[in-house]
Order: C-alpha cells, then sequence, then structure tokens
C-alpha cells in the first residue's frame, strides 16, 4: 500500500510539472504570436496600397505614351510653345499637372553680366554673334548686361557672368561666400584675366579650383586644347565640341580640328588646376605644359561652374570663338520648357539624337503629378 501511494505521489506530481510546463510553452507562444503579429502590423503599414501605386503607374504609361506620340508628330523639342501646345491637347485632364526639361542641350537664352570698364560689353556682345546662333536646330540667343560692382554682378538673372578687369581680385577673392551662393543656383562665373601667385588664394582656389606650382618651366609657346579635353564624355570636352562646331562671328567660318591659338598667356604663367588635375584642363602651351584655361563644377551643392581663360577680351576670331563656346558651357545643359510645384510627381523620359551641326543626344523628361 505505502509502495502504491508512493507511485501514485510520483506520477501526479510529474503530471502537475508537465501541466506548468506545458503552460509556460503557450505563454511562450503567445508572446512569439504577438511580437510576430507587431512587426507584421508594423511592415504592412509601410506597403503603399495597391490603389496608390497603380495611380503612379497609369501617370508613367500617360507620360510614355505621351512623350513618344509627340515625337512621332516630329515636334519641335526646343519650340517652347510648340511643345506646350501638344502637351495640353494630349493631357486633357484637369487633374494632372506636368514639368518638362531638356537635358544635354545649350540654353536657348543665355543672360550675361559683365563686370568690365566702359566699351568691353559692346566688344563682348560682338563677340558672341551671329545673332541668333543656330545649332542642331535650336537657336542660340545671348544677351549682355554691363554691371558696377560685384553685388549687382551676382544676380540670380543672370546665367553667367564676366569678370574681365583684373582690378577686382581682391574683391572677388573675399566673396568666396556669395560667389558660392550664385553657384548653387546652378550658374556660372569666368574670369578673362591673367594671375599672379599672390592672387592665387581665397576665391580662386576654392570657387575656381586654382593654384600655383613652381614647377612650371619658364617659356613660351602656341596654345593647343589639352589631350584630355579631346577624350568624349568629360566636361572639358563639352568646350572642345562647342568650339569644333560654332560658327564664327559671322556665321560662315569653322576652325578645323587641332587648331592652334597664339600665345595669349603672360610670360611664366604657373597657374594649375587643384591637385594638378589633368581633367580639369581645357588648354595648354606647347613647350611648358602651362595651363591656358582651366574648369571647375559642382563646387556648390553639386552645381556651379567655373572657367579660368586668361584671354582678356578676345580680338582674333579664334579666341573669340573659344571664350563663346566656354559661355555656352557654363550656361548650363538643361534648358526647362515647363515648371510646375508638386508633391509626388512621376517622371519619365525619351531621348532625341541630333546630328546637324554636331552630335548631340537629348533627354526629354516630363514630370505628372495629380492635383
Amino acid at each position: 500500500m505505502v509502495e502504491r501511494l508512493s507511485l501514485s505521489c510520483s506520477s501526479n506530481c510529474h503530471a502537475v510539472r508537465r501541466g506548468r510546463k506545458k503552460g509556460f510553452v503557450h505563454m511562450i507562444e503567445i508572446i512569439i504570436v504577438v511580437v510576430m503579429a507587431f512587426f507584421a502590423f508594423f511592415q504592412f503599414s509601410y506597403i503603399t496600397t495597391p490603389g496608390a501605386d497603380w495611380q503612379r503607374t497609369k501617370l508613367a504609361l500617360l507620360g510614355n505614351d505621351v512623350l513618344a506620340v509627340m515625337d512621332k508628330n516630329d515636334v519641335n523639342w526646343f519650340d517652347k510653345n510648340e511643345v506646350d501646345s501638344q502637351l495640353k491637347d494630349m493631357i486633357k485632364s484637369t487633374n494632372i499637372v506636368y514639368s518638362i526639361k531638356l537635358d544635354n542641350v545649350i540654353k536657348q537664352d543665355i543672360k550675361i553680366g559683365c563686370l568690365c570698364i566702359d566699351g568691353e560689353t559692346s566688344k563682348i556682345d560682338d563677340m558672341l554673334k551671329p545673332e541668333p546662333m543656330q545649332i542642331n536646330m535650336e537657336n542660340i540667343n545671348f544677351s549682355v548686361e554691363q554691371v558696377s560692382d560685384i553685388g549687382s554682378l551676382l544676380n540670380p538673372k543672370y546665367d553667367v557672368v564676366i569678370l574681365s578687369d583684373p582690378s577686382v581680385i581682391n574683391s572677388i577673392n573675399g566673396n568666396t561666400a556669395n560667389l558660392m551662393r550664385y553657384l548653387g543656383l546652378d550658374k556660372g562665373i569666368i574670369e578673362l584675366f591673367p594671375l599672379r601667385q599672390a592672387d592665387v588664394t581665397g576665391a580662386q582656389k576654392e570657387v575656381f579650383g586654382l593654384e600655383w606650382s613652381s614647377d612650371i618651366p619658364d617659356g613660351s609657346g602656341r596654345i593647343i586644347i589639352s589631350p584630355y579635353a579631346r577624350n568624349p564624355g568629360s566636361e572639358t570636352y563639352t568646350v572642345y565640341k562647342y568650339f569644333n562646331s560654332f560658327p564664327n562671328t559671322t556665321g560662315d567660318g569653322y576652325f578645323e580640328i587641332g587648331h592652334e591659338f597664339n600665345d595669349y598667356l603672360v610670360e611664366n604663367s604657373k597657374v594649375i588646376s587643384a591637385g594638378n588635375n589633368p581633367q580639369k584642363i581645357l588648354s595648354v602651351q606647347r613647350g611648358t605644359g602651362a595651363a591656358a584655361g582651366i574648369l571647375n563644377w559642382g563646387m556648390s551643392d553639386k552645381k556651379g561652374r567655373t572657367a579660368w581663360l586668361p584671354i582678356g577680351i578676345p580680338t582674333n576670331e579664334d579666341e573669340k570663338s573659344l571664350l563663346k563656346s566656354v559661355v555656352a558651357w557654363a550656361g548650363g545643359r538643361a534648358e526647362i520648357l515647363k515648371k510646375t510645384t508638386m508633391k509626388n510627381p512621376v517622371t519619365v523620359s525619351r531621348y532625341s539624337v541630333y546630328n546637324s551641326d554636331m552630335f548631340q543626344i537629348v533627354r526629354i523628361d516630363l514630370t505628372l503629378d495629380y492635383l
């Protein structure tokens, strides 16, 4: 009897313990389920509803169809009025807004501010002829205004500003912050004067990306486009391509590939690009290898373009064309045909190739959104 009681007690005790273990396991399972449910809810809360995705998909489909039809209709992408008229005809919904932009083009109307002495403004204006200059069906117009101080120069209405008077070097070097703000609007700045070693400080370093190197040998020589600038794809190549494609001021002459310029550098110039970066060198002096033109870009929030081209106000046709090419580059390569503020836009793109005057692949960006 005692043995049976002991066995019975032992059996009951094990059952109780097993029951407790099962209860504990159930509690763990419940906790795991709750945690998993929480994370599942958290993840699903970030999944866009099918309806919202479909709305954006419809916009993308509409945009692709619109660009394809306009291209088939041979729309002149450089004509703002024609482009906007066709868009209005095809996008009938009053609930849809749009913007359209061209990329890898020359701005059609380049406004230039010049901190120049009297008489230089008209010379720069003459240098930018013919007016308009037609490249690949696009009419390019330049307009120049003279300003009296650097504060008036850095006006957002100008796409490019030109500094031709070396007496303003100290004022320029002390205005780094203002220059950067202007460049941050995706603008361009061009200097046309030579520099001494003492001048290469402040904005010359931080904005224009210039340094001075005593390693450059003394000497002279004709000026050529740098070897790196002849490589397709680089920023300097864009200027090289423009120079070989733009007509002279009379509109009936062009310069051959490999053209050489007379020596326009001052004696023993030793200006180099920051870090002696060959990608920034536009032109060099034969024999010495001294930089005769330096470009810089993306220095203000990845925007802005600057050029040091110590050419003065050019009098020779080839130098005029070189400066005209730099002005066109400094003005930027995006043309906004229509701009609208949007909250949740969808952008579709199409490419168009031009090659009547120079090879040019233009990207058309159409951006759509619902009101």
